[in-house]
């Protein structure tokens, strides 16, 4: 499995804090089957100044687990327009970006920065949208992303309820409307390394396949340059029974 979005880097942002605490975080997710992880710390300043040489060790480190590191960055939308496109990093030796939002900011503002990412070669993976807004304003926000053609990533911890129950229902509802492209850990912790729960909830409620789509086969697409694929939408009630009336 492949993990788009992980904050093991230590000493970076909010994840991480220590080698120690990386290697507890490598052994975790060894563990539950992941073998790429992207190291998507949230960008600052100062993190810049030591991304790539902390970097470096971490994979060496990495690779002792058997997982392969890639390099990315969480950008927060407030600050994505100040950056010179040059000076962004995306996720591996893509044009995938991995942007984010706080809750104050304004929806509509985001489609001149939209743009101009575009005009730049870059495509845009937005995480976890399901935690940031209740579900009107995502709503607003799920049509803004569809018409810019921006993709969404939702982080397992929002699907098994470690983040709530507005994140968990909003999780649900992008999954149920064939919303989603992606999952990530979202990980600043070795307990967050959450594909195994989040598989068993997803082969439950839509069966075999949607799992496999969203943390094998969509981050390989990306990686390769191409776009992911849309999560199919939940067929309703009366779809199912009438296909189960059909098998019989």
């Amino acid at each position: 499995m492949k993990d788009l979005h992980c904050h093991l880097l230590p000493g970076l942002d909010d994840g991480s804090q220590s080698f120690s605490d990386t290697e507890e975080m490598l052994e975790s997710a060894s563990s539950s089957g992941i073998t790429m992880i992207a190291a998507t710390s949230h960008y600052s300043p100062e993190m810049e100044l030591r991304y790539d040489d902390t970097w470096k060790d971490v994979s060496e480190l990495a690779a002792k687990y058997s997982i392969r590191l890639l390099k990315g960055t969480e950008y927060d939308l407030e600050y994505l327009a100040d950056i010179p496109s040059e000076k962004l990093r995306p996720i591996g030796d893509t044009k995938f970006l991995l942007v984010d939002m706080n809750r104050n900011y304004i929806i509509h503002s985001m489609v001149n920065l939209f743009f101009k990412l575009k005009l730049a070669g870059f495509r845009i993976i937005f995480a976890h949208p399901e935690r940031m807004l209740p579900r009107e304003s995502l709503k607003e926000l799920l049509t803004l992303l569809e018409e810019n053609g921006i993709f969404i990533q939702l982080d397992t911890g929002s699907i098994v309820g470690r983040y709530g129950n507005l994140a968990k229902s909003n999780a649900t509802f992008i999954l149920d409307h064939g919303g989603c492209h992606l999952l990530g850990n979202d990980a600043h912790k070795p307990q967050h390394f959450l594909f195994r729960e989040c598989r068993s909830i997803l082969d439950k409620r839509y069966g075999q396949g949607l799992f496999e789509l969203l943390a094998e086969r969509n981050p390989a697409e990306i990686l390769a340059g191409n776009d992911p694929f849309p999560s199919p939408k939940r067929k309703t009630f009366w779809e199912r029974l009438l296909r189960r009336d059909c098998c019989i």
